[in-house]
């Protein structure tokens, strides 16, 4: 029972605290209050209540404006939005590469098999581009930019195919993303048949 009181205090006291924003809003405020109101006669004096009231007026509106969107953005914002996970996986070991579709059916090639690399742009409402791997007897191994372990396969490209360069990859990846369809050609082995 004192664990659970402990734990509603604790966010209570989070929830109450004083920000270092609310903080300095009432110093402004004693400065200003003190600066009007302060024993004060001569005339230099007034000069300097009225230069620290403005001055605190204006710092006050900016922390206020700048509180009040600061607590809009974080309200905004969906932090208990979970973050979007691909239903594709792709993996790859010393034979081939391998990916692996939300419905549990999957496409693979060996490295050896490995003829030309493209990536393809659907029409759809939001394109996406997809990896394209076509095998020298005509099957293919597919997946979008966005699944699982994309990073890993396309790192393991330089080491497994022959001429595989990522620098080029990535050129033809930011030509492909700025479109919305169409085939890019990412790589081609030397000895495969022209298409």
């Amino acid at each position: 029972m004192s664990r659970a009181i402990a734990a509603r205090y604790k966010v209570w006291r989070a929830a109450n605290a004083v920000t270092w924003t609310e903080l300095v809003l009432y110093l402004l405020v004693a400065a200003a209050t003190l600066a009007f109101c302060g024993p004060y006669s001569s005339p230099d004096w007034e000069i300097v209540a009225i230069i620290i009231s403005v001055a605190s007026c204006a710092i006050i509106f900016f922390l206020l404006v700048h509180a009040a969107m600061g607590k809009r953005q974080k309200t905004s914002m969906r932090a208990d939005r979970p973050k979007y996970v691909s239903p594709y996986l792709v993996s790859c070991d010393e034979t081939g590469i391998s990916s692996i579709y939300a419905d549990g059916s999957n496409q693979s090639l060996k490295w050896s098999e490995v003829s030309r690399i493209w990536i393809q742009i659907d029409e759809s409402f939001l394109p996406e581009p997809w990896w394209v791997l076509y095998g020298q007897d005509g099957r293919k191994c597919v997946y979008p930019l966005s699944a699982r372990g994309q990073d890993k396969a396309t790192a393991e490209f330089e080491n497994r195919l022959d001429g595989f360069q990522c620098n080029a990859t990535y050129l033809a990846l930011s030509e492909a993303m700025g479109a919305m369809s169409g085939v890019f050609k990412i790589w081609v082995r030397p000895d495969a048949p022209q298409i």
